[in-house]
């Protein structure tokens, strides 16, 4: 192949980013997460949004540690996120998460999840946390902010 149709491939092909997980002190995972395209970015984003805006929004502030009722707070917003859930969605959810996460030898963490994740299941989470924030910044940061501030501008102009 000529370095030529090389550069090219490169230049279309999907971009990826490495991932690292701490599993201990001592040990971290390294994954290959090939970023998801607007369209898919956007058709998950109202499941997503439906299963984690709430318990999100009940979740404690950093600021709010030591409060009498910060145990409570969590404990309500994940009883919030699995009331919205049965184990088929959960167990479907996850790996549509990490559908297009690898390990650094190639194999893909969705079709072997139970035995990658079977003596650290923390990970798990850890993994599909870092995923929907890799995937969904660019959007919330850029994308939806600016939306979201001309929608505001819009609500003094329907008052009058």
């Amino acid at each position: 192949m000529s370095e030529e149709q090389t550069s090219t491939l490169l230049k279309s092909a999907k971009p990826e980013e490495r991932i690292t997980i701490k599993v201990d002190e001592e040990h971290e995972l390294v994954f290959r997460l090939v970023k998801w395209n607007p369209s898919k970015v956007l058709k998950r984003l109202p499941e997503y949004g439906s299963l984690l805006a709430v318990p999100l929004s009940m979740y404690p502030k950093d600021e709010e540690k030591g409060y009498s009722d910060y145990e409570q707070k969590i404990a309500m917003a994940l009883l919030q996120f699995f009331a919205g859930l049965d184990e088929k969605e959960l167990d479907a959810l996850v790996r549509d998460t990490l559908d297009e996460v690898y390990t650094e030898s190639g194999q893909s963490v969705s079709q072997f999840m139970d035995e990658f994740f079977i003596k650290c299941p923390h990970i798990l989470m850890d993994l599909c946390a870092k995923v929907l924030e890799v995937n969904y910044a660019p959007f919330i940061q850029r994308g939806f902010s600016g939306v979201l501030t001309q929608i505001k501008g819009l609500v003094p102009l329907s008052q009058k």
